[in-house]
């Protein structure tokens, strides 16, 4: 009797563990892209409810009570957005706003709507709030649009996430995750 394997033994057992392996990279792959878009929807949630914090305790920016604050997202080679500090009343970031962060997210997750570039801004007027959302040189507050849904997308997958925005109150839906 002879010791050891064939082999064909041999081939057939690696063929079965290069199968296994391509099956459980492929796994991996997806799920960290998965993740990766849970996790960028989930800190733009937490960006949009600290700002809504900053709004409503009255924090300075520089010496200065800002009007609104801010996140500003626009086509830039890797993709991302920016909290802002808004001194005018116009709800566009400018020349004349104080940048408070920038956020550059997973390389493979872009905002899906609405188009770029938008701001949407939490304002307190008497103890209120509201927001305004400005998209394609129009301007719409808490008054004329009631909820402003962003989308983000994972471009590798194909998945999506939101976050819903009563403007009205400030207050965030849960984020929803799609696939």
């Amino acid at each position: 009797m002879k010791k050891g394997f064939s082999l064909l033994e041999m081939l057939v057992v690696m063929g079965i563990m290069a199968v296994v392996a391509t099956l459980g990279f492929n796994y991996f792959i997806f799920d960290s892209s998965e993740k990766n878009l849970q996790k960028e929807a989930l800190r733009l949630q937490n960006v949009l409810e600290n700002l809504r914090m900053m709004s409503s305790t009255g924090q300075k920016v520089n010496g200065v009570l800002p009007k609104m604050y801010c996140v500003y997202a626009r086509y830039t080679p890797e993709s991302g957005y920016q909290t802002y500090a808004e001194f005018g009343d116009d709800a566009i970031f400018n020349s004349g706003d104080e940048i408070i962060s920038t956020i550059i997210m997973d390389k493979n997750v872009v905002f899906m709507s609405p188009v770029l570039p938008f701001s949407l801004c939490y304002v307190l007027n008497n103890k209120n709030y509201s927001m305004c959302f400005h998209n394609n040189g129009q301007k719409s507050c808490g008054d004329t649009l009631v909820f402003q849904r962003i989308s983000l997308e994972n471009a590798k997958s194909g998945d999506f996430a939101s976050v819903d925005v009563n403007l009205r109150s400030g207050v965030l839906e849960e984020a929803e995750f799609k696939r």
